[in-house]
């Protein structure tokens, strides 16, 4: 009977930690352009929301790394230093109604004028061209944001693009 009862609990733990929901681990990345007065955003085309660059960390990837990929990726944009790709914040971002939970980390960087050129869309299918808007244009917009980018500038009370530059992350 004990053995049973030790099959039984060991069954329904391996049940309970194989299906269980966990968060994943994101990031997305503010990319101004050289006069530090737009930043770039795209509409998902799943979703119909204004995003930023970003995506998921891959297993053993840093959180820099994952950046730099997931910027080329989607926008063609190629940072080869990835110390420019500065951390500057974490949010738990949580939306049920969504069934969205993810861990997300944001970076930001200032392009230069020659890395704006490079600017493309390689992944068509996912969203619609990258569009490149002031602060003002995005708050106006403010409906139609992805659900992390809208969590993140309220809870770090970003008012100016010039905010999300001197935002620091402490590890």
């Amino acid at each position: 009977m004990v053995i049973i009862i030790v099959i039984i609990i060991l069954l329904f733990n391996n049940y309970i930690t194989t299906n269980m929901k966990k968060p994943q681990t994101g990031i997305g990345s503010f990319i101004l352009n050289s006069t530090e007065d737009k930043i770039l955003i795209s509409k998902r085309i799943k979703e119909q929301k204004y995003q930023i660059p970003g995506g998921s960390l891959e297993h053993g990837e840093t959180i820099e790394a994952c950046a730099k990929r997931e910027l080329f990726e989607e926008t063609n944009i190629k940072i080869e230093d990835t110390e420019r790709l500065r951390i500057i914040g974490c949010k738990n971002c949580i939306n049920l109604e969504l069934d969205y939970h993810w861990i997300d980390f944001y970076t930001a960087t200032v392009l230069t004028e020659d890395e704006e050129k490079t600017v493309s869309n390689p992944e068509k299918e996912k969203c619609e061209d990258w569009i490149w808007v002031d602060y003002n244009e995005l708050i106006k917009l403010k409906e139609s944001l992805f659900f992390p980018l809208q969590y993140f500038l309220d809870a770090y009370n970003i008012k100016s693009f010039k905010d999300i530059l001197s935002l620091k992350y402490v590890d």
